[in-house]
């Protein structure tokens, strides 16, 4: 779904969002409030992926795939 209601940019670790409804002076209706819901799954999503790349565990599968054997996970 794209949002119509909402423009997110972001960049160098910042996001931000603009409310896009001039004809009624940004008002929250249930379509903005949807819309503004998704964007915040996205950025806690890009968050979530940012902590899993930065853990040992993602260090050790890439270096078993390369080395291709099996990962020795510690859940770090």
């Amino acid at each position: 779904m794209a949002a119509r209601t909402i423009l997110i940019a972001s960049g160098e670790g910042i996001a931000t969002l603009t409310l896009n409804r001039p004809e009624a002076r940004n008002a929250l209706d249930l379509q903005m409030r949807e819309e503004l819901g998704l964007a915040r799954a996205k950025e806690l999503a890009s968050l979530a992926q940012g902590w899993m790349i930065a853990s040992e565990d993602h260090r050790e599968g890439l270096a078993a795939f390369f080395e291709n054997r099996a990962p020795r996970f510690q859940g770090r």
